[in-house]
């Protein structure tokens, strides 16, 4: 009889070697290289996006505005009245412009002396307001109660406060002329345009240069001479570059080839007749900001 054999191998034997060999696996390590590429070349970009838009937006947020408006309640602006710092070169008069109407004094204060108003009484600029009085100078303006106003006798200065304008046009130191110290002239004035500035900082300030005399005034006055004239309108473009105002060398609207008024501008050689102070005017109206 044959004999049959046979044979049991256990399942665990049997898959024995396949075990062996999943343990014999090594697992692969992975390149430190790789890793630096795959973690540190996103976070290095990351930051050369952030360092180049970053600034940009601080930039941004951080110009400054610049308002302009002619409300005399307004806050002050970043900027002088009409034109950004450093445009405009206030060291030089007022350039040649073209001729506006006289609606353009509708909003504007004119401060002097009796010069002043001679400019008002002849030529019938009616809609501007005058703040101008006989012998009135940059320091009485403060303190001489010479505007008529609600019934009461106030100074220019005080006055001022209660009224709404844009534009100033100033004009003195015909009577100053005969102060010891030129210096006190000057300072006196800077502080009148500072004062002016604390009622209305959005205020464009027109400083006039000093109309000239007939050379037979200036020959024989005590002081009121065409140097001492000169003299004064140097330091008033002086203040104009510190104060950042408007010079107008209104002196060059009425004065004759050397410099001097022409003997028919004035019948006392000080205060213009009627044609010059149209002249004048008619000069003002040439050159504005």
């Amino acid at each position: 009889m044959e004999q049959r054999i046979y044979s049991y191998t256990p399942r665990h034997v049997e898959n024995l070697p396949r075990r062996r060999r999943r343990r014999g696996k090594r697992r692969r390590r992975v390149s430190p290289i790789l890793y630096a590429v795959v973690f540190c070349v996103p976070i290095v970009v990351l930051l050369l996006v952030l360092s180049t838009a970053l600034p940009k937006l601080f930039e941004q947020d951080t110009q400054p505005s610049f308002i302009a408006t002619g409300d005399s309640n307004a806050a002050e602006p970043a900027s002088p009245p009409v034109e950004e710092v450093g445009v405009y070169d206030f060291s030089l008069p007022v350039p040649v412009s073209a001729a506006v109407d006289e609606s353009y004094f509708d909003d504007a204060v004119f401060i002097g002396d009796s010069r002043t108003e001679g400019l008002m009484l002849n030529t019938g600029l009616s809609n501007a307001t005058f703040y101008a009085y006989k012998g009135l100078m940059v320091d009485t303006v403060f303190s001489k109660p010479v505007v008529n106003q609600d019934g009461q006798k106030r100074s220019v200065m005080d006055a001022l406060k209660m009224t709404q304008f844009s534009k100033v046009y100033i004009m003195f130191g015909i009577n100053e002329t005969g102060w010891a110290y030129s210096q006190i002239f000057q300072t006196k004035y800077g502080e009148l345009i500072d004062g002016i500035r604390e009622i209305n900082p959005e205020a464009v300030i027109y400083i006039q240069g000093i109309l000239p005399v007939s050379n037979k005034v200036s020959t024989t006055h005590d002081y009121v001479t065409n140097e001492k004239i000169n003299a004064y309108n140097t330091l008033l473009r002086e203040l104009a570059q510190e104060k950042q105002a408007y010079y107008v060398d209104s002196e060059n609207s009425v004065a004759s080839g050397d410099g001097s008024l022409p003997a028919e501008a004035a019948v006392d050689g000080i205060h213009l007749t009627k044609p010059y102070c149209e002249t004048w005017l008619d000069y003002l109206k040439t050159h504005t900001i």
